[in-house]
């Protein structure tokens, strides 16, 4: 599978899960995510996804999780949902870095 194809994969496991609000751009730089997001970039475009071994992904992402949400369960269901659909398609996860930049 490719980077691409893994990346749209995780997209719609983020976007149908429950609790979250934004997708959030990431920075290059110590601060991690932008202040601002551009509106001209692609949603899917504000995920860093990351190949470190055939078939063996990494990803990254930022986002805005509604209040009275546990970030904790949502982590833990997300990571769930992202093991079970890759598993189906016979990749692997490697890492999953959630950044929680807000509540709204």
């Amino acid at each position: 599978m490719e980077i691409k194809q893994a990346s749209e994969l995780f997209f719609k496991i983020i976007t149908s899960t429950p609790g979250i609000h934004a997708i959030h751009e990431l920075s290059n730089d110590e601060k991690i995510t932008k202040d601002t997001d551009d509106e001209n970039v692609d949603l899917i475009d504000r995920i860093f996804t990351f190949e470190s071994t055939p078939n063996v992904f990494s990803f990254k992402v930022a986002i805005t999780v509604l209040e009275g949400v546990d970030v904790n369960s949502l982590n833990t269901d997300l990571y769930k949902r992202v093991q079970r659909t890759f598993k189906k398609n016979k990749i692997s996860i490697d890492k999953l870095i959630i950044i929680v930049k807000g509540v709204k």
